[in-house]
């Protein structure tokens, strides 16, 4: 039974498999999550329910496959198209000794410039750009969604070529596996700054614009904002007063109606907030 099992092809095997890359997609879904609260300034919020978490890592995934997919099509296009002594002559001259020895200081340089990169933009605008006073009128972030794109075709491409090298490294070279052990050890620490970098550049920052009236029989008050998020629990909306940021959040059991008059631009909001100087954003007035 024990041998049936380690068989290669066997169903076990793709479903160990499976189930691996889901936890790392719902990790990385969870991480991304965490980054865009942290992003926009919000570090209370604790008790969303795993619908939401779910949704995220389905987000995440979709947002890889869109990217990976073409990549893949358009290499497996050209190997296709190759003639075998090429593609053949390619993959020995992988296995070449003079090969192995420069890729070992070239994928660790490349992976250290990844990672400065990465750093470099998640401190550009730094945390909490939507709440308390207002500082970036403009946020640009198409730099951080070309980057993180191309850092997730990298990251493949990295791992790649570094689990090849893995396997077919020479037992008796130590010093060469442990080089290689540490490439492998550096991808993962560039390749977990993706999802970080996702919810700071890629995440929508559009939600919908929602009037909300709460309060008891006797007294009710409205509040109008932007929907960030609905835990099950209370909702939490984003509204400007005077070039302050602020989240609200309202326990569902206080909520008397939610009106959603349509979609805002959190970001747009900012910057209309900047420019006027004074009122209260977003207006939820016809």
């Amino acid at each position: 039974m024990g041998d049936s099992i380690s068989k290669p092809g066997n169903p076990w095997d793709w479903i160990e498999r499976i189930l691996k890359i889901s936890g790392i997609l719902a990790l990385f879904g969870y991480m991304s999550l965490r980054a865009h609260f942290s992003f926009l300034g919000i570090s209370s919020v604790s008790t969303l329910g795993t619908e939401q978490y779910f949704m995220e890592t389905y987000r995440f995934a979709a947002y890889l496959i869109s990217i990976l997919a073409p990549m893949v099509a358009l290499l497996i296009f050209i190997l296709s198209m190759l003639p075998d002594s090429i593609r053949g002559r390619g993959l020995g001259m992988l296995n070449r000794r003079w090969l192995r020895q420069l890729a070992v200081p070239v994928i660790a340089v490349v992976l250290l410039v990844f990672g400065l990169r990465m750093l470099q933009l998640l401190s550009q605008y730094g945390t909490d750009i939507a709440v308390g006073t207002l500082k970036h009128q403009d946020v640009d972030r198409s730099a951080g969604q070309y980057f993180c794109a191309f850092s997730v075709m990298g990251s493949a491409g990295a791992f790649v070529v570094v689990r090849y090298f893995l396997r077919n490294c020479d037992p008796e070279d130590v010093r060469s596996r442990w080089a290689w052990r540490a490439i492998a050890v550096l991808l993962i620490l560039v390749t977990l700054q993706i999802p970080i970098l996702y919810g700071y550049y890629v995440h929508t920052t559009e939600f919908p614009l929602v009037l909300a009236t709460s309060g008891d029989d006797k007294q009710q008050s409205n509040a109008c904002g932007l929907l960030l998020f609905d835990t099950g629990a209370d909702i939490l909306m984003w509204s400007e007063h005077n070039a302050k940021g602020q989240v609200q959040q309202i326990p569902r059991a206080r909520l008397r109606s939610l009106m959603i008059l349509g979609q805002g631009e959190l970001l747009s909001a900012v910057r209309t907030s900047l420019s006027q100087h004074n009122g209260n954003i977003p207006d939820c007035q016809p």
